[in-house]
């Protein structure tokens, strides 16, 4: 017999726990896309979207790929995302690096995609 049977699922997190974990990161991410997350993607510009659509497709998440994603130079970019940090959508907190800075927003835009192209 297990002293105690939630040793051996999760690192000791109970399953049911895990189950209601998952269903409130639906309901919060569905509460975003609703009463935030629409209204903020609808008031950026076309090209504050492109940037945001790049860094979600960029794999190390720097100033350089979304650049080069996007074919925007230095100059225009550099605008777009102190726009963007200003709006807090967008942190940076390394040089040459950046991140959404909203709460899953990342997976609002790739959900949300399809519409806008």
């Amino acid at each position: 017999m297990i002293d105690n049977p939630f040793s051996l699922m999760h690192g000791g997190i109970p399953s049911s726990f895990i189950k209601r974990s998952e269903e409130f990161k639906k309901i919060l991410t569905e509460y975003l896309r609703k009463n935030g997350y629409d209204v903020i993607w609808n008031e950026l510009t076309r090209k504050e979207k492109d940037i945001c659509i790049a860094l979600n497709q960029s794999i190390n998440k720097t100033a350089d790929e979304v650049m080069t994603i996007t074919g925007m130079k230095e100059s225009n970019y550099q605008n777009y995302r102190a726009g963007l940090i200003k709006k807090g959508v967008l942190e940076a907190n390394a040089y040459g690096e950046i991140n959404f800075a909203l709460l899953r927003f990342g997976e609002f835009i790739r959900v949300n995609m399809v519409y806008y192209l």
